[in-house]
């Protein structure tokens, strides 16, 4: 069995070290975060707006900033988009110029049960 010993100064200077780099990291989260936010509302405005969108509704990790990553994506609950939009909404969407990618789940064709949970859990846009 080894025997590790620790120096206080030492795991104090080792925390401090670290702190700089968690505090950049958790600005640059938050800064995708609020953008990603920001794409999510405007998304919404252009599917109501170019594609009769009744409801859309922002699920997900974007719903709480400690479950969202910086690789995470804007998922949205819509009602109402035609089936043969699908993917001329999609394409719109990602032509707001950002990396972050939307992901739209058209609730017609959704589990009664995720439709609930969503409705639940989703925050109205």
């Amino acid at each position: 069995m080894v025997q590790v010993q620790y120096n206080f100064e030492y795991i104090l200077a080792q925390n401090k070290a670290l702190r700089p780099p968690l505090q950049e990291q958790r600005r640059a989260r938050r800064a995708r975060y609020d953008e990603a936010r920001q794409l999510a509302r405007d998304g919404a405005a252009l599917l109501k707006a170019q594609f009769g969108i009744e409801r859309v509704l922002l699920v997900g990790s974007l719903l709480h900033f400690e479950q969202f990553r910086l690789n995470s994506n804007i998922n949205l609950a819509v009602w109402g988009l035609n089936s043969r939009d699908y993917v001329r909404a999609a394409h719109a969407l990602q032509r707001f110029g950002s990396d972050i990618l939307f992901d739209l789940g058209m609730m017609e064709q959704a589990d009664p049960y995720l439709q609930m949970a969503l409705e639940i859990e989703g925050l109205e846009l």
